[in-house]
């Protein structure tokens, strides 16, 4: 199982108190790996134990509400840490990326009524199929090339005039 290691600093932060507090804490018995580094997943049953069960807290109410708080908390840190680990991106980013590409296969189109008519000119209706089967595939390998935000492209599979839609 993974540790969820926090310094001071980031554990007072994650329970909203000052450094003093988690100082006060830990002459209380609030378990740390080192000085100055705490396990979340030990410290938490702790706090829950010993901070978090104070008699004033008894309230159903306060309680639902302090347990909303912490999973609102802890899912911002797992967000935090996927982030870190570049499972999720911004969403400008990729928004970027993709409104790029499309600009690159609408300007690739928009080429083909100037582009095409020379190269077609005098082929029977086989040639300019393949021709145009070139092109296309040329504007769907630029369109789906490898980037941040796409996996690598699947091969191509030749059309042939047996299995064309």
């Amino acid at each position: 199982m993974e540790r969820f290691h926090f310094s001071t600093d980031e554990l007072s932060s994650l329970f909203g108190v000052t450094r003093k507090c988690i100082s006060d804490w830990c002459a209380k018995g609030m378990p740390k790996v080192k000085y100055g580094v705490y396990d979340l997943q030990v410290v938490f049953p702790w706090w829950q134990d010993n901070i978090g069960s104070n008699e004033e807290d008894r309230d159903e109410t306060l309680l639902q509400a302090k347990r909303q708080y912490w999973m609102a908390k802890a899912e911002s840190e797992r967000l935090k840490v996927d982030k870190e680990k570049e499972n999720l991106f911004p969403k400008s980013e990729i928004l970027q990326e993709w409104v790029g590409r499309v600009g690159e296969i609408k300007a690739g189109l928009r080429s083909l009524e100037v582009r095409l008519p020379p190269v077609l000119e005098g082929k029977n209706q086989e040639e300019m199929g393949d021709i145009i089967e070139k092109e296309t595939w040329l504007l769907l390998d630029t369109y789906s090339r490898n980037g941040r935000f796409t996996p690598k492209p699947v091969e191509k599979k030749a059309i042939t005039k047996g299995n064309k839609k």
